[in-house]
């Protein structure tokens, strides 16, 4: 019963280990992609300003065709 009891309880720190490295993997990749956005936003700021003003005026129509009707 003990042996089994020690076997769940590796399983459990395995998967708990397993999870707190894909945590940071993920974390890694996602301030990198932060790091490219805000990078391209300060070399470009006049595209991203125009696109952001397209998609929310593509948005904005969507939603008055669909509330409205």
């Amino acid at each position: 019963m003990r042996d089994r009891a020690r076997e769940v309880q590796e399983r459990i720190e395995e998967g708990y280990h397993e999870l707190e490295q894909r945590y940071d993997d993920a974390r890694v990749q996602l301030r990198h992609a932060n790091d490219s956005a805000v990078q391209f936003i300060r070399e470009n700021p006049v595209v991203c300003l125009v696109g952001a003003v397209g998609i929310g005026y593509f948005v904005g129509r969507l939603a008055s065709r669909r509330w409205l009707t």
